[in-house]
């Protein structure tokens, strides 16, 4: 996973930010600050995380979710949320514009 290579080179996370009920999403940075990837995360009983570098998190914003300043990103993603109820919505509308994704799953 990313953030597995990300943690083993001291690269850092923002704290997660609540866009729903169950789902929260990251921002990670490199040791320059710089950003590098974002994690969203499902956390149901059987939680799941899905993790993108930088550029398709940027494809993500533009593509899906409509943001056109950096302000916008956390009520646009809640909207989303509202809209798409789907336990796997998300994962599919990044399959829909081809946004390359790892995921991890725990059951």
């Amino acid at each position: 996973m990313y953030s597995d290579d990300w943690l083993a080179q001291r690269y850092s996370s923002d704290k997660k930010i609540q866009v729903s009920e169950l789902v929260f999403y990251r921002i990670w940075h490199d040791n320059a600050g710089t950003e590098i990837g974002a994690t969203v995360d499902f956390e149901l009983a059987n939680d799941f995380h899905y993790e993108l570098l930088i550029s398709e998190w940027r494809r993500v914003l533009t593509n899906i979710l409509g943001v056109s300043e950096p302000g916008e990103v956390t009520a646009k993603f809640s909207d989303y949320f509202e809209k798409h109820k789907g336990v796997f919505d998300f994962e599919s509308s990044l399959i829909i514009h081809g946004i390359v994704f790892q995921k991890i799953a725990y059951y």
